[in-house]
């Protein structure tokens, strides 16, 4: 016997624009005031490459968590 699939949807479908709306408006001014603030506090370059690859690697789970509690769905029918 075959097993019958179900999908869930999404219950708002522009929580995934919105999303990617604020990824693009707070990313980049976040990345510049944390690379600024590491250069006037005297950070040399392996530093500074330091903090921006902690940075790029944090955002997208920080982003992950965020979305895995705010998303909704709606139950497989």
């Amino acid at each position: 016997m075959r097993a019958l699939r179900a999908f869930a949807a999404l219950k708002q479908l522009m929580m995934p624009g919105i999303a990617t709306g604020l990824i693009l408006l707070f990313v980049g001014p976040v990345a510049f005031v944390a690379l600024y603030r590491g250069l006037l506090a005297g950070l040399t370059f392996p530093w500074l490459v330091l903090v921006f690859a902690a940075f790029w690697i944090l955002y997208p789970l920080v982003f992950l968590a965020i979305t895995r509690y705010t998303y909704r769905y709606l139950p497989a029918s």
